[in-house]
């Protein structure tokens, strides 16, 4: 899939959540992971973003528990639909959130840093 391709699912969601342009750009990381797989390589050649910006998000992403084993491990089944969900992946993608697991049935929660 190419990046416009790409742009416009996170287009299409964007602007009714009012995202900045900052979590346009991590949106797209995450679409593009999604889609793809959890590969810097994969969603860097795919968005065309730099890869020192693609790193840091999967760095973050990855200490979620959310990127593993080139698998994006939380997935809302639609980014449209499952709005919460994906925006706490952006907040943990963008180093704001810090997603560990909790007691409760396996869930996991969202904590501030």
């Amino acid at each position: 899939m190419e990046c416009a391709g790409l742009n416009g699912i996170v287009d299409s969601f964007a602007d009714d959540l009012e995202f900045n342009e900052q979590q346009k750009v991590t949106a797209l990381i995450i679409v593009a992971a999604m889609r793809l797989g959890a590969d810097v390589d994969m969603v860097v050649e795919a968005t065309g973003l730099p890869r020192e910006l693609v790193e840091s998000k999967a760095r973050n992403l990855e200490a979620s528990g959310i990127w593993k084993d080139g698998h994006v491990h939380v997935q809302p089944s639609d980014p449209e639909t499952d709005r919460v969900e994906f925006i706490l992946m952006i907040l943990c993608a963008d180093g704001l959130v810090v997603r560990r697991p909790s007691t409760y049935e396996g869930q996991s929660a969202g904590e501030a840093k």
